[in-house]
């Protein structure tokens, strides 16, 4: 039997809410955390073990037994836990923006999981558990996922669990379960589509359900707060942008059921202003798709960033301004409590 990789020592578990445990293998499984103790024996391949929700706090000690085989856990805490996904702009590194590495911060109250992506290997590895944010390798983590996290932390006191799942150059489609993708109201032909779609590197992780398959669904059952999805440039012509509204919805229902949370929040980024396509129908076609798709979502919000970056980047450099409304956005719809 195994334990998901997902667990390690150092984690954050999403407080206030039921959290699960989960793993495969045939056999019985036991957890305890703290004074708790539950068990569950698999089925078909699989098990699972639900406890009722903890108040923020920690550190706790978990005690896993699996037929047997026995983990401890330790250093774990029970905060807020927020996916970051989308493509590019939310991947974009902290050593890639303008913020100073002088200025780089450590804080052990923030810490950071990360899912393989299909392109390339990041720094930071399933294998390495959660890690604990440090100014000698926070230039790896994500600069919206740093600069949020930072903000949240410092605001609430809580402990920040930052798990990263994007892959640029990506297209809504890939993130949807592919069933749901490959639904006729969502069929576009090849010459529709913008050209990522079918790029001969980009399109091997573009096909329907791909990256909800190969990254999503490595870690659903995980119970987390709140979503950043920071996505769209990769959708941008005016066909895709009539059924991006209906894609964001069906993307949301399958946060909620992938993470075992139906209260869970959505904070959605408007993609930027971007000079070489400012006339471009389909650019724009994408950020009004965006807002049309927040008014149906009600546990979304829109978070607008044309006045805080640059425009003459594709991926604009500073992240700041914009992660400080992100984290603001947060805290407004509830999700992470002060």
């Amino acid at each position: 039997m195994t334990l998901n990789k997902v667990f390690s020592s150092r984690m954050v578990l999403q407080a206030n809410e039921r959290v699960n445990f989960f793993g495969e293998g045939e056999g019985h499984a036991k957890i305890q955390v703290g004074n708790i103790v539950k068990e569950s024996d698999s089925q078909n391949g699989k098990w699972l073990i639900t406890f009722d929700p903890f108040d923020y706090g920690g550190p706790y000690v978990v005690s896993v037994d699996l037929n047997g085989q026995k983990t401890v856990l330790e250093d774990v805490f029970f905060g807020d836990v927020i996916l970051l996904s989308g493509q590019s702009n939310i991947q974009f590194k902290l050593n890639e923006s303008s913020t100073k590495q002088e200025t780089y911060e450590s804080n052990e109250n923030i810490r950071y999981f990360s899912l393989v992506r299909p392109e390339s290997e990041d720094y930071f590895k399933p294998e390495d558990g959660w890690v604990k944010l440090d100014k000698k390798t926070a230039g790896y983590w994500s600069a919206v996922g740093y600069h949020t996290a930072i903000e949240l932390q410092k605001r609430t006191g809580h402990k920040i669990g930052m798990i990263a799942c994007f892959q640029g150059a990506s297209s809504i489609q890939s993130w949807l379960p592919k069933e749901v993708a490959l639904e006729d109201r969502f069929y576009l032909p090849a010459n529709q589509k913008f050209w990522d779609i079918n790029h001969e590197v980009f399109g091997k992780w573009n096909g329907a359900g791909f990256l909800h398959e190969n990254m999503t669904e490595k870690i659903a059952g995980f119970v987390l707060s709140n979503v950043i999805w920071y996505q769209g440039e990769s959708d941008t012509t005016i066909y895709e942008a009539k059924i991006y509204p209906d894609m964001l919805v069906e993307l949301v229902k399958s946060h909620k059921k992938d993470f075992c949370n139906n209260n869970i929040k959505e904070t959605i980024v408007q993609i930027a202003d971007y000079d070489e396509r400012k006339n471009d129908a389909g650019w724009i076609a994408i950020q009004e798709a965006e807002i049309e798709a927040v008014k149906r979502i009600d546990c979304a919000e829109l978070v607008v960033c044309r006045d805080v970056c640059e425009s003459n980047d594709i991926h604009p450099r500073t992240k700041e301004k914009l992660s400080l409304r992100i984290a603001e956005s947060i805290l407004k719809n509830g999700s992470v409590k002060y």
